[in-house]
């Protein structure tokens, strides 16, 4: 037996230095593979009611100027924080997520920017079928809270949608649609404009000013 288990330890360690030995001849690779970046792709637009043209950077690149209401394309960027830099000299960290497409809505409240982020998609769940989505975003900051009825070839409607509240995307036949915006409970319409829907998301941004009598709507297609 004793014979058998020295027997046994020899064949182990041959087998040990021939492991030793073949790995010194393999080639194995000293470089790891870096994951490509997580992305995201956002736009901008200037929805700060009283503000004049606006330039804009994002971690210090330059990404182009705005005039109210005006909105830039969609552009590429790696996920995650980001310094904003305005212009007027404001700074200002928004969060961009991942596999999103989205957009950046500049604000002005109590005379200092803010931003209000509203995702549109993921970039993998495109809309599919004969018909569209559609949208509305409160962003008058002295408006009240609203009612929005969109008739056209189908009739949609949100109710109690207050400042920078989203309204959910609804399926929408391809078409234009009267979109009229009421306070809450209210019949008197403090907006009325048509918006046209294709076979693919798009968004109303209700911007402007009440008072000021600059109350309107972007619409905008957002993919």
């Amino acid at each position: 037996m004793r014979f058998k288990h020295k027997t046994a330890l020899l064949l182990f360690g041959v087998l040990m230095l021939f492991l030793i030995a073949f790995s010194s001849c393999v080639d194995m690779p000293t470089d790891a593979v870096t994951p490509p970046p997580a992305l995201s792709y956002y736009r901008f637009i200037h929805a700060a009611a009283g503000v004049g043209n606006v330039a804009l950077s994002v971690d210090g690149k330059s990404i182009g100027s705005l005039d109210f209401k005006a909105a830039t394309s969609y552009a590429e960027y790696v996920s995650g924080t980001k310094k904003v830099s305005l212009s007027t000299g404001d700074e200002l960290i928004m969060s961009m997520s991942t596999d999103y497409r989205g957009t950046m809505c500049i604000l002005l409240e109590g005379g200092v920017p803010t931003f209000l982020r509203a995702n549109e998609m993921r970039v993998f769940d495109p809309v599919t079928g004969d018909k569209g989505k559609f949208r509305p975003i409160h962003l008058s900051a002295d408006a009240p809270s609203v009612d929005i009825q969109a008739i056209g070839p189908d009739t949609l409607e949100w109710t109690g949608v207050s400042y920078k509240k989203i309204g959910a995307y609804k399926d929408a036949t391809p078409g234009d649609y009267t979109v009229t915006v009421t306070p809450t409970g209210g019949t008197n319409a403090v907006l009325t404009f048509t918006a046209s829907v294709g076979k693919e998301r798009s968004t109303a941004f209700i911007v402007g000013s009440v008072s000021g009598g600059t109350l309107s709507a972007v619409t905008l297609k957002d993919n």
